[in-house]
């Protein structure tokens, strides 16, 4: 787990980004519950945000995913993977509901 929030609205997720300090490759899980998740709780379906080479990726089309978030839910960031990386930033674009 590289971090982790606690959401303080209802959102709808529509969509990720990820930029990272070198090219390189890199799998980034997102993990949602009402309590501490667990790889159970994944919301990223097989669309999991990944850098493949590259330094600069984005998906807005989650047909896979859990994109419902409601107050108080706790969102983490499990890092599957890294090769060469040390720095990367995933934003998750979402819109109020």
């Amino acid at each position: 787990i590289k971090g982790f929030t606690i959401m303080p609205e209802n959102r709808t997720i529509i969509g990720w980004s990820i930029i990272s300090d070198v090219s390189g490759s890199c799998s980034v899980d997102i993990w949602k519950n009402t309590t501490i998740p667990t790889s159970a709780n994944t919301i990223t379906g097989s669309e999991i945000p990944q850098l493949s080479n590259q330094q600069i990726n984005s998906d807005n089309n989650l047909t896979t995913w859990n994109t419902s978030i409601f107050a108080n839910d706790i969102v983490y960031f499990n890092v599957i993977s890294a090769s060469t990386i040390t720095k990367l930033n995933l934003v998750i674009k979402t819109i109020k509901n």
